[in-house]
């Protein structure tokens, strides 16, 4: 049975140039899209879930966000903004938690959703777990463990379902047997970068990129047959922590994101082993992830005074990164963002843990679901290959919790 409700849809235009006007914005009255009478703050169509305006007020430095009048902290100018305060009331809580399974490590930093069969690869400090999952009885069984590795372990699958990677205080290349369940480290990479934040697969499924605590950006072979991680390419531009970095569908190109309040547009040449700064952009915030995938806009999110989910694009010679939308959310540190297989659905999780869905045509994103009582916190999120359901590993403990999708469709 579909729910019927008002949701809120932003379409992604072209990039535009924003705008500073004293008028204030409004809710209309069925509470479902934010406008700005008689001139926009912003020249883009505003709705997104609860989530408020940054308005500019001085220069791009002293956003605020706001849902009553109020004065900006920085330049004291009294803003005029409004939004609909009960926006979350009328998006269903259609996520459902179906059950959990847990450990004894403090956290749990990543759960991977094998893209070929309902298994998942899970990552504490110092440990990788395999898990079984039986979505029609709601069911995670561990089924192996690989403890060799040091560092917080964040996982990414490799398209068969055969091969993953392991990003600890080193790189890992794991190859995976459910059959005869474990987990099986092929090859290593070390360069004393502190823990790596991110690694992920090149849409050819050939190289990785990775992004670190020393601020780099490398590019490595990977070749199961070898087997080996070879590196080719450093990027050392970002100032302090690389907390995510991932790879345009065209495998030319990457996004990162960094403790120094910048977004990067890379070129990564797999071929000549380069990669070189294009473009980039300097926030109030942290950007704290990125995703960019085939058919979407590149989305960052921040951390700090704003905490934005941002909406990025590119010109044809990808010489910028033009800012198409700002949302500014009343919660804490945007620290997830991840798009299902099929790049229709995204999730959005912020560190008040609650989880966001959003649904995707064509360059529309509109908000469908929440998971607002999810207690155990969301360090990551991985898919079913169906988009059906979810698995979210827990920031508040060693938990991993499968949710369920369907009542959101």
């Amino acid at each position: 049975m579909h729910q019927s409700f008002a949701s809120q849809s932003l379409e992604l235009a072209g990039p535009r140039k924003l705008k500073r006007s004293s008028a204030a914005l409004r809710a209309d009255p069925k509470g479902a899209t934010l406008r700005a009478v008689p001139k926009p703050l912003f020249d883009f169509a505003a709705s997104f879930a609860a989530l408020v305006l940054t308005i500019a007020c001085g220069s791009s430095d002293h956003g605020v966000p706001t849902s009553t009048p109020t004065k900006c902290d920085n330049c004291g100018t009294t803003i005029d903004g409004q939004a609909p305060a009960d926006f979350w009331a009328a998006v269903p809580a259609c996520l459902r938690e179906v059950t959990t399974i847990d450990g004894t490590n403090p956290y749990c930093y990543s759960a991977a959703w094998s893209p070929t069969a309902d298994i998942a690869l899970t990552g504490v400090a110092h440990e990788a777990r395999l898990l079984s999952i039986d979505v029609a009885n709601g069911a995670l069984t561990q089924l192996a463990t690989y403890d060799e590795q040091d560092g917080n372990l964040v996982l990414e699958w490799e398209e068969s379902g055969k091969y993953a990677l392991s990003a600890g205080s080193d790189l890992r290349l794991f190859a995976i047997d459910a059959n005869a369940p474990s987990i099986t480290s092929l090859a290593t990479y070390s360069a004393g970068t502190g823990q790596i934040y991110a690694a992920q697969w090149s849409p050819d499924f050939t190289h990785a990129l990775t992004a670190a605590e020393d601020g780099t950006i490398r590019l490595l072979d990977v070749d199961p047959a070898a087997p080996s991680l070879t590196e080719r390419a450093i990027f050392s531009g970002h100032v302090g922590k690389a907390f995510d970095v991932s790879w345009a569908p065209d495998g030319k190109h990457a996004v990162s994101a960094g403790i120094d309040k910048t977004l990067r547009l890379l070129a990564v040449d797999t071929d000549r082993g380069q990669i070189t700064e294009l473009a980039r952009v300097t926030d109030t915030d942290w950007e704290s992830a990125a995703r960019w995938g085939a058919g979407t806009p590149i989305l960052s999110g921040t951390w700090g005074y704003r905490n934005a989910l941002q909406v990025w694009s590119t010109p044809d010679d990808f010489s910028a990164l033009d800012k198409t939308a700002e949302f500014v959310g009343q919660t804490p540190g945007v620290q997830v963002i991840e798009w299902s297989h099929d790049r229709t659905r995204l999730i959005a999780a912020e560190h008040d843990d609650t989880l966001h869905l959003f649904s995707r045509s064509g360059m529309t994103l509109t908000a469908i679901g929440t998971l607002p009582a999810h207690y155990s916190g969301v360090h990551s999120v991985g898919w079913s290959a169906d988009g059906k359901s979810l698995l979210a590993a827990s920031s508040h403990g060693d938990i991993v919790t499968l949710v369920d999708l369907t009542g959101c469709d």
